[in-house]
């Protein structure tokens, strides 16, 4: 429920803005395999692709260890 209503949030801030696309930051400080949860990083990226087309212009991470490629590799749309 959270994160639908962020993403609610934030396409409700873009209408105001006047603003077409989205720039996601995530800090990954912290995160380790053990945290590491790809059912909720899957659905993320199921949802922008389903039901935002075109909303999300870029994800920037931030001080994403050097374990987080392989994962990346296994997620990446």
């Amino acid at each position: 429920r959270m994160i639908k209503h962020q993403l609610d949030e934030a396409m409700g801030h873009l209408r105001r803005s006047h603003s077409e696309t989205l720039l996601v930051l995530v800090d990954l400080q912290g995160f380790s395999y053990r945290n590491a949860d790809l059912s909720i990083v899957s659905y993320l990226i199921d949802v922008f692709f389903l039901y935002y087309p075109r909303r999300l212009d870029q994800i920037i991470l931030v001080d994403a260890p050097l374990l987080f490629h392989p994962t990346w590799q296994a997620i990446k749309p």
